[in-house]
């Protein structure tokens, strides 16, 4: 058996519709869990469905701490997500209990194991000014601006990648300092007592994108309308970080009679599709993990997982 000095948190990793949460819940009753959420549209108040977040009978089962606890108008970095799950890693360790950490957000997930290079907060002003700026001139000839301020960092970037390019040039007229300076710079580490064990779920892609298709259809049947509506209603811009829950937008236009529920419906599984897509790019070249389970959760998945924990004498 492995002997760590350090705590051990699992990292329960995964594109969306995979299982992750299952797992997640039924580890959590196993060891004596707390789960965390490192799903970014999960941490939105209002929008329990369409975001998949666990239900209230798994909330009764299982401690579940960062699910819906943002309002829909508050963006959160890497950064921050990083500092809340921190200090609930913190509370763990003093109580003995098992940290879970799930969620298809792959860079917070990596941000809060390898750490953050230390890059100011951006204020608004200047995120504003970024934003006019890329309206103005469009964005290949912003990408231009940074070649000429920054062509380190403009090595690594695609022409058609706005929020990273957006990202490079407010960075360096908020500092003064290209963006690829700051990326030199040593990271920041939130959770160096801990050790991290990583399993990710690797379904087949065909059968996990039906699987998407199919939660889909319930979402509408259990009520991610009404949830979308109640956006409107308290009239959340669609700028919104809320309104980056996948089918969102769409359902939006239906609701405000622009499109079909048909043709939403079919936009919205587009767009899903091609996530999943990018989940499962993104994590097979940035997530080092020696238990890649190429499956759904199962009954087997749970035994696997519960046995690796075990190896590691918790």
């Amino acid at each position: 058996m492995a002997i760590l000095q350090k705590a051990v948190a699992i990292v329960i990793a995964g594109p969306t519709a995979s299982g992750k949460s299952h797992l997640a819940l039924e580890l959590a009753q196993a060891f004596n869990g707390v789960i965390i959420n490192a799903d970014s549209v999960q941490l939105y108040e209002n929008l329990s469905i369409l975001s998949a977040q666990p239900t209230p009978d798994d909330f009764c089962k299982a401690t579940h701490r960062l699910y819906g606890i943002l309002p829909g108008e508050k963006n959160c970095t890497a950064a921050l997500w990083c500092e809340m799950a921190r200090d609930i890693l913190q509370e763990c360790c003093q109580n003995r209990k098992l940290p879970l950490i799930t969620g298809g957000t792959g860079f917070y997930l990596k941000a809060l194991m390898e750490g953050l290079v230390p890059t100011p907060p951006i204020p608004k002003e200047i995120r504003d000014k970024t934003i006019a700026r890329c309206h103005e001139i469009g964005l290949k000839n912003l990408f231009r601006e940074v070649e000429g301020f920054d062509p380190d960092i403009a090595k690594r970037l695609q022409v058609q990648d706005q929020q990273r390019i957006m990202r490079a040039w407010e960075v360096y007229h908020f500092t003064g300092k290209p963006l690829s300076v700051w990326q030199a710079s040593p990271r920041v580490l939130y959770a160096p007592e801990y050790t991290f064990l990583s399993v990710y779920l690797n379904p087949p892609r065909e059968k996990l994108l039906q699987k998407a298709d199919s939660r889909l259809n319930k979402m509408i049947e259990q009520g991610a309308l009404a949830e979308v509506k109640s956006l409107l209603d308290k009239k959340i811009p669609r700028s919104a970080p809320v309104f980056k829950a996948l089918g969102a937008l769409q359902l939006a236009d239906y609701l405000e009679g622009l499109i079909t529920l048909e043709k939403a419906l079919e936009k919205t599984r587009k767009i899903t599709h091609n996530y999943i897509k990018r989940q499962q790019t993104w994590f097979r070249h940035q997530l080092a993990t020696p238990y890649r389970i190429d499956d759904f959760y199962c009954e087997d998945t749970f035994r696997y997982v519960q046995s690796v924990i075990k190896e590691f004498n918790y």
